[in-house]
């Protein structure tokens, strides 16, 4: 087992791990979309689930927030174990990427074109709404993006496991001379 070290981490692979880490949380604990306010009444007085979280809510994106989410506490901890830089640079560019395409995929979903549904008996369409979660997961999507391209622009061997000095013998002039 390798051991961590705090000093390793530099900013963006703090910041890269506590959004990937709220990442998580975000896909399973808030509402990411739910009825609107003149339907959620009676479903729930019907005994149905009037808001839904982002695992529940999206069936194909739900994978890649899962694994951006992972991409991110794990370049966290590759960088505070390893002395050299190899995988998690690897890890960051992985998790840029991704970060980047779940961006987009998140604006389109939340922003653009939320989920619809079609209200039986009374015509209504688009009678589910984004809720605080999904705002929430696309601001944390685009931080894990900035925080990933943050660590790729200071990536490097950490000062605490730098080359460490050559050792230098000093012989004073007289033990130089008498041989």
């Amino acid at each position: 087992m390798k051991s961590f070290r705090r000093a390793r981490l530099r900013h963006g692979e703090w910041l890269m791990g506590i959004a990937g880490l709220a990442l998580l949380v975000c896909l399973f604990a808030p509402p990411w979309f739910g009825y609107n306010a003149t339907f959620a009444p009676t479903l729930a007085s019907l005994g149905l689930h009037v808001q839904f979280s982002g695992w529940s809510s999206l069936p194909l994106i739900r994978f890649v927030v899962l694994i951006a989410g992972l991409l991110g506490v794990l370049g966290w901890w590759l960088q505070g174990t390893r002395r050299a830089p190899a995988l998690p640079v690897c890890v960051a560019v992985l998790c840029w990427g991704l970060a980047l395409v779940l961006f987009i995929l998140l604006i389109v979903r939340v922003l653009i074109d939320p989920p619809q549904v079609v209200a039986a008996g009374s015509g209504g369409v688009n009678t589910i709404e984004p809720k605080w979660g999904a705002y929430l997961a696309l601001a944390l999507t685009f931080v894990l993006a900035g925080a990933a391209y943050r660590s790729l622009r200071t990536d490097g061997i950490a000062s605490v496991d730098g080359p460490e000095p050559i050792e230098l013998l000093r012989l004073s002039r007289q033990a130089a001379g008498s041989r």
